[in-house]
């Protein structure tokens, strides 16, 4: 008697044998889902694991010896092709947050909103003139507004690195801004989260928020 699954055919002298190259193909074949479908796994090797250990419990024609380093095999392919998408959209990230950076050096502000999502979270901390949190396109134009206007256009950002991981944006840069015949500059880290293709917070540490503070201030 013999039976068919997925066009792989199990007869009673070559079960052994058929489970191996069934369990393989289905294994083999899986290829990993993109984080968003995580959890959509319809005809996935577990489908197959299950039938194998299934035929297992029924007939003992695949050894338990031979079955582990088959899913061993696989699941280190699994992971290391999870890494790969989640490596490529850490990189995708930092070019975009890059693209916004890019854009207001160049004084292109509709480039540099197109990164910003619509309802933005841009916190700036400290106790100085702009130190709050603005929400939203308009509030952080504003707010680009008022410290171009305290530093009259010569407020200058040089990024140092950027790192990202998964959805998290980390830039190191250096902030610079002339005021009369004062000027300053600090070390920064500008920390940005992402969500639907869009930066949704921002989050600045300052190098030193006591003089970045007396600096716009005065």
């Amino acid at each position: 008697m013999s039976r068919s699954v997925s066009g792989f055919q199990f007869g009673d002298d070559n079960d052994r044998a058929g489970a191996w190259h069934f369990a393989r193909h289905r294994l083999e074949t899986f290829q990993a889902p993109s984080k968003a479908n995580f959890r959509r796994l319809a005809g996935t090797p577990f489908q197959a694991i299950g039938w194998v250990v299934r035929q297992i419990s029924a007939s003992r024609f695949l050894s338990v010896l031979e079955f582990k380093p088959l899913c061993q095999y696989r699941a280190q392919t699994y992971t290391q092709d999870f890494e790969m998408t989640e490596a490529a959209m850490a990189q995708s990230n930092a070019a975009l947050i890059k693209s916004g950076y890019d854009a207001l050096a160049r004084g292109d502000l509709q480039g540099a909103f197109a990164v910003f999502a619509e309802n933005i979270l841009w916190h700036v901390p400290g106790r100085g003139p702009l130190s709050r949190d603005y929400r939203g396109h308009a509030e952080v134009r504003g707010f680009f507004q008022q410290f171009m206007e305290l530093s009259h256009g010569t407020f200058r950002i040089e990024i140092d690195d950027i790192l990202a991981k998964g959805d998290r944006v980390v830039v190191l840069c250096t902030e610079s801004a002339q005021r009369g015949d004062r000027g300053w500059s600090s070390p920064q880290v500008h920390v940005w989260t992402l969500k639907d293709g869009r930066a949704s917070v921002f989050w600045q540490y300052q190098g030193d928020q006591q003089t970045e503070d007396e600096f716009w201030s005065t």
